[in-house]
């Protein structure tokens, strides 16, 4: 495995890429000493890349139907807030008036 500074990998991309092509190595490309990016020659089974996870995954229960039950999901806590902002407001009210 090749490490090329980002400085030498855009002065001479083509030619690098055609190494990687033609030698099947790989090359890591850094900047400032960390690794960047990684130049692999794609295998001729290109699909492998795509729908790796296909047919993998399945389907439990039912996606159409609501999670929820029928009943509304905000009940109380619909009212909890407006009702701590009203206290809160009739506080600083009566701080006021004294």
């Amino acid at each position: 495995m090749k490490t090329i500074e980002t400085t030498v990998f855009k002065a001479n991309c083509i030619a690098i890429i055609a190494a990687v092509q033609a030698k099947s190595e790989t090359v890591v490309i850094t900047k400032r000493g960390k690794p960047l990016a990684k130049l692999v020659l794609v295998s001729a089974n290109a699909r492998e890349i795509y729908n790796f996870l296909a047919g993998k995954g399945s389907v439990a229960g039912d996606v159409v139907s609501p999670v929820i039950s029928g009943k509304p999901w905000f009940g109380r806590a619909r009212h909890a807030v407006p009702l701590q902002m009203r206290r809160l407001a009739n506080t600083r009210r009566r701080k006021e008036r004294k």
